[in-house]
């Protein structure tokens, strides 16, 4: 897992995505090869259907326990939320949107925000070490649909791009290049946004409504966003290499289950390849994978031998590139 931070008023990505997305906007042609699913899990619908007329059989067979995984990485992240803060928040909104009305309610704005100071006051006073507290949790997935050397050739294009001074087709082109489930935190940084909150009360005491409203939205300005980034390749092997396990230690397994295995093996070292060439690890990194890969691809050539120990190791490789 790797974590980006940035501010919630720049999150624009979250409604232009990829390159699909520039395709859609701008009229820009996509790169030949590829095809982007780019999907808030609460709005999947719309590409569902393109996403698995181009993904693998087996790629396919294994989606809805990526699902599970993803959803569980949601939860977990939303497991971490603090009532109190998010209500102070909701409230600090609240008080916003009271003040922006034709006839302002200063009176009920100030008490909204009388109650979140309050609830904050309660939150540092419990634990005066607490930094940063997590108010809001939204996931994001965008994944890229395309053959390993349609990427590495669309990055050498960005490449040349770069080279030649033209900034913006390189940017286009890499846009759109990610496979990667992304969990959003708006974090709140106690230290500040109580007491910029607190600055909004005199001013509409003072009958400065616009300038009340300029700090108040400079506090939820405030909020901070940490990204927890999942290559969604490592995730799609890490539920490849357990279905192939579990086929693996079937002593009765029939041709056709050792045919599934066989290709469960060879999509694995096609995602790994795919999430090396979208730049999450480097070939330092996968090369043990690989390693443990063909060493169960030649037991199972053989016959029904199988390697446990190359299944533990590959497994616990993959959780380092997470």
């Amino acid at each position: 897992m790797k974590k980006m931070n940035s501010f919630d008023q720049n999150r624009s990505s979250h409604i232009l995505v990829g390159l699909l997305a520039i395709t859609l906007v701008a009229g820009l042609a996509a790169p030949d090869g590829i095809a982007m699913a780019s999907e808030d899990p609460a709005t999947e619908a719309g590409s569902a259907a393109t996403s698995q007329e181009a993904k693998s059989t087996e790629q396919q067979q294994i989606q809805g326990e990526v699902d599970k995984t993803t959803e569980i990485k949601t939860d977990e992240a939303r497991g971490e939320l603090v009532k109190e803060t998010v209500a102070a928040v909701n409230m600090t909104r609240k008080a916003l949107a009271l003040l922006s009305e034709d006839e302002p309610k200063t009176d009920e704005a100030i008490a909204e925000l009388e109650i979140a100071v309050g609830k904050l006051e309660i939150q540092i006073a419990r634990d005066p070490n607490l930094a940063m507290v997590p108010v809001a949790v939204n996931a994001l997935s965008r994944d890229v649909l395309a053959q390993v050397s349609t990427v590495e050739k669309v990055v050498d294009q960005a490449k040349d791009a770069l080279d030649d001074g033209r900034i913006q087709e390189a940017r286009r082109l890499l846009d759109g290049l990610a496979s990667e489930y992304v969990v959003s935190t708006s974090l709140m940084p106690l230290a500040t946004y109580p007491d910029a909150i607190r600055k909004a009360v005199p001013l509409i005491d003072e009958g400065k409504v616009e300038e009340a409203k300029m700090q108040i939205q400079t506090a939820l300005n405030l909020l901070y966003i940490e990204d927890s980034i999942y290559p969604l390749p490592v995730l799609r092997v890490q539920e490849m290499v357990a279905t192939a396990e579990t086929l693996a230690e079937k002593p009765d397994r029939s041709d056709d289950e050792s045919t599934q295995l066989i290709k469960l093996l060879k999509a694995s070292r096609e995602e790994i390849k795919l999430g090396m060439a979208l730049g999450y690890y480097d070939k330092d990194a996968v090369k043990p994978i690989f390693k443990e890969i063909e060493k169960l691809e030649a037991k199972t050539d053989k016959g029904r031998e199988t390697t446990e120990n190359s299944f533990d190791k590959i497994k616990k490789l993959l959780s380092g590139l997470t």
